[in-house]
């Protein structure tokens, strides 16, 4: 009769494995679509941005330089529609600083943040259009703040 009583701690354990397995894959996957949920379905009927972070690592103080040396940056971007009924994207781009967000068309103002709280790295806000069925390129460039 004492016996009878216990469970067995595989048998306990298997049904909160599997909730807590299926929960890790419902939120890898949502996290993966705000990230970067695929360009087109396939018909090429999808609209959204797409690009690259990058960061200038300062401008050598040469009067003939033309542009400053750059590197992608991981970063924040928040897309703002300008219909006030448009839902907020937040997104943050790879490791290398590309990323893709599929939007429906409109107009959007793209917010910068970089990931370490500072006030340096920054970028200037961008206002981009997203037609139907395109993706637009964009490039957000941050300032080091190093001279």
């Amino acid at each position: 009769m004492h016996g009878e009583s216990l469970t067995h701690p595989a048998v306990r354990l298997w049904p909160r494995r599997a909730v807590l397995g299926a929960a890790f894959v419902l939120a890898a996957s949502a996290c993966g679509s705000a990230i970067n949920p695929g360009s087109t379905n396939g018909q090429g009927r999808s609209s959204g941005v797409n690009g690259v972070t990058n960061v200038d690592v300062g401008c050598p103080p040469s009067p003939d330089a033309t542009s400053c040396p750059r590197r992608p940056l991981p970063a924040r971007l928040r897309f703002t529609g300008h219909d006030p009924s448009a839902t907020d994207v937040e997104i943050r781009t790879a490791e290398d600083g590309t990323f893709t967000v599929e939007l429906p068309p409109g107009r959007y103002e793209v917010v910068p943040d970089n990931l370490t709280g500072t006030p340096y790295p920054r970028a200037d806000h961008l206002s981009v259009e997203v037609r139907e069925k395109q993706f637009t390129s964009i490039t957000v460039m941050f300032d080091s703040g190093v001279r």
